[in-house]
Order: C-alpha cells, then structure tokens, then sequence
C-alpha cells in the first residue's frame, strides 16, 4: 500500500482553499488546518490588544496532529474533520491525504 501526505500552504486569504477543492474531486480525503480553530473565548490577545489568529496558539494543533496520525495508521478516503463533498473515486492500494492550512510549516510535533 502507498501513502502519500502533501500540504498546501501560504499566508491568510491567499485562496489555499481553492486549489485543495479542485485537487479533492478525484483526491477526496483532506483536513482543513481552519477545522481546528479554537472557541473566540480561547484566543489570546497581543500586545496591541487584537485577538491573535494568525498564530499556532490560535489552532488545537494536537487535535489536528491526532487527525493526521490517525489517518496514517488506518487511511481512508473520508475523515469526520472533511468539509468538502466526497468524490467518485474507486477504493485502491494508494491513499493521498491532503493537509491544507495557513500555519503548517512553522509547526513542529
């Protein structure tokens, strides 16, 4: 069996959504790093008094980790975080998960 994990990133409203909607037609299985949002109560606040959310305390990234683990141990074409509808690709030996967000490359587990 072949995994195959990619990522799409890039800085805030940049349309990263765009690309991964077209990619998860034939490509169904994809966590959306904003899923993993945390509540307005639980995000911290700067020093110029806004609230931060451009930044990896603003997400449950373990959560996210977790999805992502998950999918690595037992990978399927559906997961509960997905958003996007699911396609008419045929169950395989090859699974693709895409992970697509705007903070994933300065996250380290």
């Amino acid at each position: 069996m072949l995994n195959i994990k990619y990522v799409i990133g890039g800085v805030t409203n940049r349309g990263k959504p765009t690309p991964t909607d077209r990619l998860i037609k034939n490509l169904p299985c994809v966590v959306h790093q904003d899923d993993f949002s945390k509540s307005q109560d639980q995000m911290e606040f700067g020093e110029d008094g806004f609230k931060q959310y451009d930044v990896t305390t603003a997400l449950d990234m373990d959560a996210m980790m977790g999805t992502i683990y998950a999918w690595l141990e037992n990978p399927v074409h559906t997961l509960d975080t997905e958003i996007a509808p699911k396609s008419d690709h045929k169950e395989e030996e090859t699974h693709i998960l895409t992970v697509e967000g705007f903070l994933l490359y300065p996250y380290r587990p």
